[in-house]
Parts: structure tokens; sequence; C-alpha cells
């Protein structure tokens, strides 16, 4: 099931036999060690798995990747102790959909997840959430959740011995936070695999008193918005809008600082995985639209970065190749040689980004009803280091060259046919494998009053 739909121009079969023979060599050595004392001798030394989803985080916010701001201090320090992959790429711009694709390295379209408000009434026979997988291993499990999308009825909490979650739609990162240095120092045992998840950057952007006059709209600030083509980026509404979402940035950074520390105070920091992942971005005035859920790159592109277990023995760096969501669970399996059974690894659509090169990613819109209900409005991207080409299923596909035309401006459809036409077939024929394939859950849309009065007053419905 890996995805290896690259042109043989960026992909020569010689490698993808290297591919296969080191995905090969995984799945053997994962199968033997499942078996007997093999499995017991890895968890003796098994390393903690630490993930935190920033959602609503687009990438070019944060000092590591760029930004003229301090928004982001303790994840820059950490950065620095890390790989900071420069080009991840979300599966789609929606919080559910998007964590889904992370904790089982698939894309939405295979899981069946397509929108927020979902439920996840059962996993297909071959499918397992990580916290499964990890629970089979004998790990401890822990996730402590910051809004709505993401709650246990929605069927994230599979695999998980504790999760936590607010009582209403969401509730600040500092609580969140609390509750999980809490469990690090009362409850937790060792190894386990926690995930945490922070949401404030999310509309609405309410910054808590202390950080709200942090920044201000300044020359600076409206210089960069002009960089990336926004219109009206000397406008009120537009002006707030970006102050405001660097002050929830800053906030979130704060409550990362206080996370990493207690890390350290029950040692785990040296010796664990730690994944920092944004789920998506946010338009902020980009293409005309504040929020998020379309395919625009400021909405897709996010922070993904990986520190490795000392013992692991992977130096830090900065990755510029392409990145996925469904590639995250793959690459850590292998880097600490994660016994794994032959079902999990043959289930991750994704690659090992430390073995290979991506040479694509494909993203897609949120779907507004139910799975594989095709129709009108229905949008999807694919973009190599260079290109990157929208289908839309209503409107007039769309061709960008990102060498000249970073922020997606002008479209180059008419003047590059060829490449236009190899991009949409490759993009075509993967729709195609996923229609035939199906599903791999069985997914329903909740329309209780409950999922819909939160998921309207975080701006979802109107």
């Amino acid at each position: 099931m890996h995805d290896t739909h690259e042109s043989h121009s960026e992909r020569p079969p010689v490698a993808l036999l290297m591919v296969a023979l080191f995905l090969a060599a995984v799945t053997a050595v994962g199968c033997s060690r499942m078996r007997g004392d093999g499995r017991a001798e890895w968890m003796a030394t098994a390393p903690p798995i630490v993930f935190i989803t920033l959602d609503t985080t687009r990438a070019d916010r944060l000092g590591t990747y760029g930004y003229f701001r301090d928004t982001t201090p303790a994840l820059d320090a950490f950065a620095e102790e890390a790989i900071v992959f420069e080009r991840a790429i979300s599966v789609m711009a929606t919080t559910l959909p998007a964590h889904v694709s992370l904790f089982t390295g698939m894309y939405p379209l295979q899981t069946g997840v397509v929108a927020n408000g979902t439920r996840i009434n059962a996993l297909g026979p071959d499918v397992r959430f990580l916290a499964q997988m990890l629970s089979d291993l004998g790990y401890g499990t822990a996730g402590f959740v910051s809004a709505s999308p993401v709650k246990a009825r929605t069927g994230m909490d599979a695999g998980f011995e504790v999760f936590d979650e607010p009582e209403k739609g969401q509730r600040p990162g500092g609580d969140t936070t609390d509750l999980v240095l809490r469990w690090l120092g009362e409850e937790a045992t060792d190894p386990s695999f926690l995930w945490v998840h922070y949401f404030d950057p999310h509309e609405p952007r309410k910054p808590p008193p202390g950080y709200r006059r942090h920044f201000r709209a300044d020359d600076d600030l409206v210089a960069f918005l002009n960089e990336l083509g926004i219109a009206n980026s000397i406008e009120e509404p537009t002006l707030k809008e970006n102050v405001n979402y660097d002050a929830e940035l800053k906030y979130v950074d704060d409550q990362l600082a206080r996370l990493f520390q207690g890390l350290r105070d029950t040692g785990w920091y040296d010796r664990a995985v730690i994944v920092v992942a944004g789920d998506h971005g946010e338009g902020l005035g980009q293409h005309g639209i504040i929020g998020h859920g379309e395919i625009f790159n400021e909405q897709l592109t996010v922070p993904l970065i990986v520190k490795f277990p000392e013992s692991a023995g992977i130096e830090p760096r900065r990755y510029s190749g392409l990145a996925s969501g469904i590639d995250v669970l793959p690459t850590i399996a292998a880097a600490i040689d994660l016994p794994l059974d032959r079902a999990a690894l043959a289930q991750f659509e994704g690659i090992d980004l430390l073995a290979a090169q991506r040479g694509e990613a494909f993203s897609q819109r949120t779907f507004k009803e139910r799975p594989n209900q095709w129709g009108e409005g229905k949008r999807f991207a694919l973009q190599t280091p260079e290109w990157k080409y929208l289908h839309h299923t209503q409107d007039a596909d769309v061709l960008y060259d990102l060498r000249s035309d970073p922020h997606e401006s002008t479209d180059v459809i008419a003047q590059h046919p060829e490449r236009a036409a190899e991009m949409r077939d490759n993009l075509l024929a993967r729709l195609a494998r996923y229609i035939e394939e199906g599903a791999a859950m069985d997914v329903v849309i909740e329309n209780s009053p409950e999922m819909l009065r939160e998921l309207r007053a975080l701006g979802y419905l109107q």
C-alpha cells in the first residue's frame, strides 16, 4: 500500500527496488521480533513515544521555518535537536481527517474519514490506529485533546487507556498541559505513548489576556502579508486576525516549553521519540480565505519536527524534500525498529522519509457530505517539488509553477499542457484506485445536536 506514485524520471526502477527491499527487511524484522522473547527484549529498552499535534498551525509562522517574529522560541530550540521537515504537506486542511491519517498512515479517501463531525463505527479488519498498535506491544497509552473535532465520540480514543477531553467545545492549551503534567508525574508508565493536542490558534482567535498585546500590526507584518499576495493586508480585520494568530502561537509555545520540561523531569526527553506535527494551516487572508479546508499551500504546509532518541543515532538536520502526514508512522517505525507485524506495515501508504525521497504529495479538499459521494465541488491537489496541479470536479483545473510562484497566484496550465496532462493522469489514477479499494473504516456523519452545536461554535458551521 506504500505511496510510490512518482514518475519514472523522479523515482527510477532501481530506487523502487531499493525501497521495496528496505520495506521487506523492516517487515521481516518486525515479524521476527513479534515472536517469543524477541519482542520482550525490544520492549525492555523501548523508547517512550510522544506525539504533539498543533491544530491550525502554518509552518511559515514559526521561527524555525523563517518567520520574522519570535512566536515560537521553545519550539525553535527543540527543532535544533531534531529533524525539521521543511516541506511537510497535510493530506487535508481539516482537523479530524488529518489526525486519522497521521495515526494510521493512510489517506482520507482510504480511511473514509473526509470531514469533521464524522464518527468511526468500526475499523476494517486490517486497519488500526497507532495507539492500538503500541498497546498491543505493551505500551501504556494516554491522549489529551483540546477540542471537539477529535473527541472520543469520533473514534479517536481507540487504543487509549487514558483519554481526556474538554467538557465543552474546546479548552485552553494551559489546561491541557496541566493535565498532561499531572499524568506524567503521577500515572505514566514506561514505556508509554502520549498524544497531546493543542487547538488554540483555531478560530475564534481569542488570545489569553497576557498575550493580547504581545504583537502589534506593524509595518513588518504588512510587508510580510504583502509578500504573500494578500490584497487587503492593511485592512483592520485582516491585521487583527494575523496579530491574534501570532499571539495564540506564542501562548501555545509557552505550553510546549512546560511540556518539554515535564518530559525532562520524567527522564523521557532524551529517550523518547517526540513528534511535533501540524494537522493543517490557516488562510489568514491569503487567497481571500481566513480559515481552512481548501487546497492552497498556506492551508496545507505544516510544521513537522521529529526528535529521535539518542540510541537511534540519528543526527539533527533539516530535510528539504517533500513529506506527508502519512509518512510519519513508517518513518519512526523504521528509525527505532518498532516491532510491528506484517499487517501493520502493509497498512501504511506512506514511506520512510529517511530511506526514500517522496516524489509527490497528494491532498484533498474537505468533503461536506458522506464519504465516496462524488459530485460537484470536489477538489484535489498533487504537487511535486516544482509543480502543483489542482483538479476540480466542477471548475477548471489549475497548474502552478512553485519555483517562480510559491504562493500560487498564476495559473500556467495553458503554457505547460504536457506537464498538466501528466499530473492529471497521475492524480486521476490515484482517485480511481482509492475508489476501487473503498473506505477501510465504517464511518457516518454524526448530526447530534451536541456535535452540531460544538462545531458551529468553532466556526465549522454557519
